[in-house]
């Protein structure tokens, strides 16, 4: 496809999708909503996942795919070799785009929805489309390292500490940046007993251990 015709291709899509997500808002009856809320869900799912050398880095994770998913190796991305290993076991590559497709989708919707409340859904899910969703076609690790510490943002807000540091870790596994994002937690905590230095203390704790994570 010409850009202008991949534009237009892209635009259409993420209308389409959009109008499905506000019909699930609105509709009255559950089958529809369930319906809508698949079809608006799948549309950039399926074009995630059945695209073909699209986006700077599609060459570079095929030849990671090839390399974790046919040997024993498993480096501290852990969820990556996860991933390559069953795509294989499946099928083919075009799995592992699906699988990270579908979990980065599945986690920004569920983040969007908590917070229905606030913000319209379906219009930020508009905007999640039209300014971040084409760059995890770039970066699929990093995508959906985010989504899921997007998501995490909840047990933040219910200071539940043990919710939020498991889902971060699980993060952590799709791409090792997101485990400095554990911190933030003791961070924001301002309604405690708890003096400013052992704050100071805990983040010092925890950056340390996560810089020998990342070194090791």
């Amino acid at each position: 496809m010409t850009n202008l015709e991949s534009l237009l291709f892209y635009i259409i899509s993420f209308c389409i999708a959009v109008s499905f997500i506000n019909l699930s808002e609105k509709a009255n009856s559950e089958k529809i909503k369930k319906y809508a809320l698949f079809t608006g869900l799948a549309i950039p799912i399926a074009i995630a996942s059945f695209r073909w050398n699209v986006g700077t880095d599609f060459p570079v994770y095929v030849d990671l795919y090839y390399i974790y998913s046919k040997t024993s190796i498993i480096n501290i991305e852990v969820l990556f070799s996860i991933i390559s290993k069953i795509s294989y076991f499946i099928g083919n590559v075009q799995y592992m785009f699906f699988i990270y497709s579908l979990l980065t989708i599945f986690f920004t919707y569920k983040a969007l929805k908590y917070n229905k409340e606030n913000h319209s859904l379906s219009l930020t899910f508009f905007l999640y489309l039209f300014l971040y969703y084409t760059m995890s076609f770039n970066i699929i690790r990093e995508a959906l390292a985010i989504s899921i510490v997007f998501y995490s943002y909840r047990y933040l807000i219910e200071k539940n500490l043990i919710k939020f540091i498991a889902f971060a870790l699980l993060a952590g596994l799709a791409h090792t940046t997101a485990l400095v994002f554990i911190p933030v937690f003791f961070i924001v905590q301002n309604r405690d007993n708890k003096s400013l230095k052992i704050k100071i203390l805990q983040v010092v704790a925890i950056l340390s251990i996560i810089f020998v994570i990342l070194n090791i």
